[in-house]
């Protein structure tokens, strides 16, 4: 059992970001029986000025100045945690690789690491375990750490062209010089092997407690779902590529009785015009993560219709076990098999348009009591907690070896 170490953590999602993230959660988890520095993920000098009416801006421009601690202590569900707030950096990311980008990446990882020194410093950590949860763009961070564990947490595969752009490069190299590799899909894991033997597998989870919302009585419905002809056929997420929007237009051009909801963010130049027209197709736009247990109660049906391809197969979406915490049953397109052979026992999984109609009509025809109750038992065996004692066993395991 991992407890009373000291853990600085450098994070891709900032502390105050309204998206949940598998780094911070089991951030999170380690810091009830650790010491944890979480060094946010840094503002450049361009984000600045494009956020600069933002409160996440706002909050932290005391902290951009160089010779500011940066220090702030907060509780996240009931764990206490200490954030790091960087100065403000250099935006070299759209520089081509050479001389300028590795003269001005060695001059913002000089600032921070001088700020992530001087907060070692006043904390008074020695030999911490250290943790960069998919923050591939710097990283040098680990140097002036100088953990007596470093660990690479990957938790996606880089698919945007802007993060592509260097990003592919550095994640290989800091996956080459840390200690081990831990992987949030058996995918990525194998995908991960050649550049680190030492590697593992934890799997994304659910806030439990959250969802379970969904089933309770005195929760209303969404406003944004209500009134929506049944039965509704929902979704919540990023609405982009990896859906197969083929198959949803082919089944819900069939099926006008049916509501199709996409509830979240949309990257509208993936989006087919077809699907955008049809009138059994609503999309409500993002809402907090607070709210989306109300948005799940009043799916009928929840899916997962992401396409499988190399990316798909890699991915461990969250809301998989969260429509489940919900108790709602869930039909997913075969977008990985590994993954989705863990929940097959209550989840309807389709690989044609055909199948996945016909796992609808089946999981609204099944949806009992006793259906419900055996997919909650799925999603509560599948927390944060579970996930961050399992994380914390991992380096336990590895500082004794």
């Amino acid at each position: 059992m991992l407890e009373n170490k000291d853990i600085i953590v450098l994070g891709l999602t900032r502390s105050d970001a309204h998206v949940i993230a598998a780094g911070f959660k089991i951030s999170t988890e380690l810091a009830r029986k650790n010491r944890v520095l979480y060094i946010d993920h840094p503002y450049n000098f361009l984000d600045i000025i494009k956020e600069r009416k933002t409160s996440g801006v706002k909050r932290r421009i005391k902290w951009f100045i160089p010779f500011a601690s940066g220090l702030e202590s907060r509780v996240y569900d009931g764990a206490n945690m200490t954030i790091l707030n960087l100065p403000a950096v250099f935006p070299i990311n759209p520089l081509p690789e050479g001389g300028f980008y590795n003269l001005f990446a060695k001059i913002n990882h000089i600032m921070i690491g001088i700020r992530v020194r001087r907060a070692m410093r006043r904390m008074r950590i020695e030999k911490p375990i250290f943790i960069n949860c998919f923050d591939f763009y710097y990283p040098e961070v680990v140097n002036w750490v100088k953990p007596i564990l470093s660990a690479y947490f990957c938790v996606d595969q880089i698919t945007k062209d802007y993060s592509a752009k260097h990003g592919l490069r550095l994640e290989k190299e800091i996956m080459v010089s840390s200690d081990l590799v831990i992987n949030t899909s058996d995918a990525l894991f194998e995908r991960n092997l050649p550049f680190n033997r030492n590697s593992e597998v934890v799997y994304n989870a659910a806030d439990y407690d959250h969802f379970k919302q969904a089933q309770e009585v005195s929760l209303p419905v969404h406003h944004s779902v209500v009134g929506i002809s049944k039965p509704v056929i929902g979704y919540y997420g990023l609405v982009e590529r990896r859906s197969d929007f083929n198959i949803l237009i082919n089944v819900f051009k069939k099926r006008k009785e049916w509501t199709l909801l996409l509830a979240g963010p949309v990257q509208w130049q993936w989006v087919p015009d077809e699907l955008k027209k049809m009138t059994n197709v609503v999309f409500t736009g993002k809402w907090p993560y607070s709210e989306l247990p109300s948005i799940l109660k009043g799916f009928d049906v929840a899916i997962i219709p992401y396409k499988r391809d190399a990316v798909s197969e890699t991915i461990f979406p969250l809301k998989l076990y969260e429509y489940l915490g919900g108790g709602k049953p869930v039909v997913a397109l075969n977008f990985s098999p590994s993954v989705l052979n863990r929940v097959k026992e209550v989840v309807y999984i389709a690989e044609s348009a055909e199948e996945f109609e016909k796992k609808i009509e089946l999981a609204l025809a099944e949806d009992s009591r006793q259906w419900i109750d055996k997919r909650m038992s799925v999603a509560a065996e599948n927390t944060w907690s579970n996930r961050g004692e399992v994380f914390g066993n991992i380096l336990f395991k590895y500082l004794v070896d």
